[in-house]
């Protein structure tokens, strides 16, 4: 016994098959998006702890692409993770400990950019939110965003922009 398939369905996929239409709803945008366009700025090269033992990392995303990008809105905040110079390697030394995506992301429309400043603790002993030890909190750093040249509203994921665009300029953390 042959499955029955309905008329509709078959013109359908039929007509798709065509014209080239596809049934997924996410565009894929990530092609046609000149990722150089897009970069992250911190505010300062130089970074001291205030007198509350705090570090503020002010930092702005510039969308200089012809496309809208997608950053990663988690509870409100930037994922906004600090990754420290270790010989020749960025290794991991903190950020906001929350999933990539809580709720859609921001859309940051061609031209538009968009600032952020990371309130961040530093311990005078141990590791506090570090992955690295309190006398290691200071060096070369930067900043990594998680950003997406597309975004599927209904999967709630997105093609990432390049790696190489996703970080800031090296800046320095003194104590």
């Amino acid at each position: 016994m042959r499955p029955i398939v309905p008329a509709w369905l078959v013109l359908a996929v039929a007509g798709a098959a065509i014209t080239g239409c596809s049934f997924d709803s996410s565009e894929d945008l990530s092609k046609s998006v000149d990722a150089s366009q897009f970069r992250i700025e911190t505010d300062r090269d130089v970074y001291v702890p205030n007198e509350e033992g705090m570090l503020e990392i002010g930092y702005t995303l510039i969308n200089g692409t012809e496309q809208t990008i997608y950053i990663t809105d988690a509870t409100g905040h930037l994922r906004g993770e600090i990754y420290k110079q270790i010989g020749n390697r960025w290794v991991f030394a903190t950020g906001y400990g929350v999933p990539d995506v809580l709720r859609s992301p921001i859309e940051l429309r061609s031209g538009e950019s968009h600032s952020h400043v990371l309130r961040l603790p530093v311990p005078n002993e141990g590791r506090g939110t570090w992955k690295i030890e309190a006398a290691e909190i200071q060096g070369t750093f930067r900043v990594r965003e998680t950003v997406y040249a597309s975004w599927d509203a209904d999967r709630q994921t997105g093609e990432l922009l390049p790696e190489e665009f996703l970080v800031s300029q090296p800046f320095e953390i003194r104590r």
